[in-house]
């Protein structure tokens, strides 16, 4: 595995991370 395609996994997964807080986040406050 390259280091080019690691780091757009990486990306992805903080990605997708940061929009499920977000969405637990807006779920909590409403």
């Amino acid at each position: 595995m390259s280091t080019r395609k690691l780091q757009i996994v990486l990306a992805v997964l903080i990605a997708l991370h940061a929009l499920g807080w977000l969405v637990w986040l807006i779920r909590e406050g409403l």
